[in-house]
């Protein structure tokens, strides 16, 4: 009897710590929940009353979302998994503070940068890439895998490498499959033209 219980309690907590999909539970400040959006279970909100998440958005396993500065992920966006998107750093207030850290209040004037984060409509993010404080990217963007992103984007921006930049534009890429496809066109032009 022993060993059975044994072996359910085993079996109880792979269950629970294996990573999966949560669908259609993430709240928003405002109260209302992101419908389809999903995310794993092992993404890490960090003041989450300051991140937003639009309608179908898809954010995959061990994903760091800070929201200390605030954050907004607009509608259809996918952020690959490891992905880290950061909205304060206190790399210099560290030093500045020196063993006495723990005394920081976390603000500008001493040391401690913050700048909250948007990401614009149906962008996708690759996986390991990395947004720093302060960071707009526009709608309709691709930001590839393990990119540094530093500073802003302009919508439909393609953008690679450390520091990210500027290697094309969507726009680009989309024209050759929406001009042999009426129904992508309107597809497109639904959330575009917002």
């Amino acid at each position: 009897m022993k060993n059975l219980l044994l072996f359910i309690r085993a079996r109880f907590f792979q269950w629970i710590n294996k990573p999966r999909m949560l669908n259609n539970i993430y709240i928003n400040p405002d109260g209302n929940i992101a419908k389809n959006t999903r995310f794993g279970n092992t993404v890490d909100f960090v003041n989450k009353k300051q991140i937003t998440l639009g309608n179908n958005v898809y954010i995959g396993h061990y994903a760091i979302l800070d929201g200390t500065a605030g954050l907004e992920i607009d509608d259809g966006c996918q952020i690959s998994a490891r992905v880290s998107i950061l909205t304060h750093s206190s790399h210099i207030s560290i030093r500045l503070f020196g063993y006495k850290y723990s005394l920081c209040n976390g603000i500008e004037n001493e040391g401690y940068k913050l700048g909250r984060v948007k990401i614009g409509k149906f962008t996708f993010i690759g996986t390991g890439a990395i947004i720093t404080n302060g960071v707009t990217i526009g709608k309709g963007c691709i930001v590839g895998a393990n990119s540094f992103v530093n500073s802003d984007l302009p919508n439909y921006a393609i953008a690679y490498g450390s520091p990210a930049k500027i290697i094309g534009y969507t726009k680009e890429v989309d024209n050759i499959f929406l001009k042999n496809n009426q129904q992508f066109q309107e597809y497109y032009n639904e959330w575009n033209n917002e």
